[in-house]
């Protein structure tokens, strides 16, 4: 997880946000710092690719958000495939 022109501080803190789970945190961070690259340092070139990188690692995030979403409401990992017997209908034959 490392960028050009990104402070090592920055991106442990943003890997521990995302080990740990907290996306929403992680997004709100994001977003900060790509508020503050618009606005305040828009001027500064070699800050481009943390720009770009800021933006795809977002799009990962709530990729994920939305896979975890999913497979909860479904009740099973999408990598797994659906269940041959939904895990409410299950029964033990004897």
């Amino acid at each position: 997880m490392n960028t050009p022109g990104t402070n090592p501080f920055s991106l442990r803190f943003f890997s521990q946000l995302l080990s740990a789970g907290d996306f929403p945190a992680a997004l709100e961070l994001i977003s900060s710092s790509q508020q503050l690259l618009f606005s305040e340092l828009s001027g500064v070139s070699s800050l481009v690719p943390t720009g770009r990188w800021l933006g795809e690692t977002k799009g990962l995030i709530e990729q994920t958000m939305a896979t975890e979403l999913l497979e909860t409401a479904l009740g099973y990992e999408i990598t797994a495939g659906a269940p041959v017997y939904p895990t409410e209908v299950k029964t033990v034959c004897h």
